[in-house]
């Protein structure tokens, strides 16, 4: 396919999706103010959970689409850190 090209439909539509879902994992992490408790430090996932009071498994799963979307990021040739600090939410 030509860049210049219209993806098909499905793929459009899976395109929409996966936005959608990306945008509710910069949300979860806006609302729980994880950046701000990182400061310029790491933290474990079940660190951050506790300090939040949410269910380690649903913050995890969160901060796994946060990394994948990084490294479509870095496959695209965005700079990366290669750790989960403040400076990648």
């Amino acid at each position: 396919m030509q860049p210049d090209q219209p993806l098909p439909p499905p793929q459009q539509m899976m395109s929409l999706i996966t936005g959608y879902w990306r945008t509710q994992a910069v949300g979860v992490a806006a609302t729980l103010a994880i950046a701000d408790r990182l400061g310029d430090g790491t933290k474990t996932v079940a660190a951050l959970a506790a300090e939040t009071k949410v269910h380690e498994i649903a913050l995890y799963a969160s901060r796994r689409e946060r990394r994948n979307q990084r490294h479509e990021q870095r496959r695209a040739g965005v700079g990366r850190t290669g750790r989960l600090d403040s400076r990648e939410l």
